[in-house]
């Protein structure tokens, strides 16, 4: 575990560097300068509507952006239910002994209270119990490596956190780029198939456009999908010029236009529609759309993510262990 906490850690800090992003984020600029999508070395080099280098670069951060919170949140879930399993099992009088406690005391406070007894003597009773749960539940070793994970869970937080204001603007990027490859060229050949076949299906993917698509270059509410041939893929990918935003879709956005993606297939060829609708490829991509959009909320709200996952506020033990006993 410290390994991987630390190769991750030397990854991390080589994938954020501010001179990467910085000469990413001063292209994208220029290139919007030079007129968005249309013409110019910018618009070539930038063009993400064939998945071009904003995506790749954009996506190279994502992706480890992401593996840091999901180790954030496998660490954290490792120390709960350690915890959890110390809470169900405390120690029993030979252990208690072993590492210098007084069973008899602890005896006294598992029979109960007393209620001539007063409230400083509950208390403290109820301190030998938690003291069975926790204090001599642990051996050296144990608390050595809790320490440990809880200390690599801090840095590995801390560390995201620091960079949060750099990776803000590339991980909306990212969004915008990855949601507009996908309504602007993934499922462009579909639609041009459903077009010439007479298929329904074409009127739910102009829906799908109009609800995410950003067609800001040649104007219209969707794509001009019957221009090129049902299968000539490459002219598809590169029909079009999307404007590239450093702003990601809005909640709401996002959350119709997965449900009417996952309503089109559900991931397993069922849905709305047959598969004389939508072809092998076609559900690839809607299903690959459907598992990568998922964690775009997350990215959105990157700094409460990180601290949903690195939050340890359930160790107070004793606040807990008292308050479950209404010692307090």
């Amino acid at each position: 575990m410290k390994a991987r906490h630390g190769e991750f850690a030397v990854r991390f800090s080589r994938t954020t560097e501010r001179n990467k992003i910085d000469d990413l984020l001063n292209a994208v600029k220029g290139h919007a300068k030079i007129g968005g999508g249309g013409g110019g070395g910018g618009g070539a080099s930038l063009n993400i509507t064939g998945g071009g280098p904003v995506l790749e670069r954009t996506q190279a951060v994502a992706n480890v952006v992401l593996e840091g919170v999901m180790l954030l949140r496998d660490w954290n879930c490792l120390v709960q239910q350690s915890s959890a399993w110390k809470y169900t099992h405390p120690a029993e009088d030979e252990l208690v002994e072993a590492r210098g406690g007084d069973a008899s005391n602890l005896e006294k406070a598992a029979n109960g209270e007393n209620e001539n007894n007063t409230t400083e003597e509950r208390k403290e009773k109820m301190g030998w119990q938690y003291e069975r749960v926790i204090k001599y539940n642990y051996s050296k070793e144990e608390l050595s490596v809790l320490v440990d994970v809880i200390s690599m869970i801090k840095s590995l937080a801390s560390m995201i956190f620091n960079k949060e204001a750099l990776l803000a603007p590339i991980l909306r990027l990212y969004m915008h780029s990855f949601v507009q490859k996908f309504l602007n060229s993934d499922i462009t050949p579909l639609m041009t198939r459903a077009d010439q076949k007479g298929r329904p299906i074409l009127q739910s993917l102009k829906s799908l456009q109009e609800l995410g698509g950003d067609f800001g270059v040649g104007g219209g509410k969707h794509s001009h999908f019957h221009s090129h041939a049902p299968h000539d893929n490459a002219h598809a990918t590169n029909a079009l010029n999307t404007k590239i935003r450093v702003v990601g879709p809005s909640s709401t956005q996002l959350f119709l236009t997965r449900m009417l993606v996952r309503s089109l297939n559900d991931g397993h060829g069922r849905g709305m529609f047959t598969a004389k609708d939508i072809d092998a490829q076609s559900m690839a991509a809607f299903n690959n759309f459907y598992d990568t959009t998922h964690f775009f909320p997350y990215f959105a709200s990157l700094s409460k993510t990180v601290q949903d996952c690195s939050y340890l506020g359930d160790l107070w033990y004793r606040e807990v262990s008292e308050r479950s006993e209404r010692a307090l």
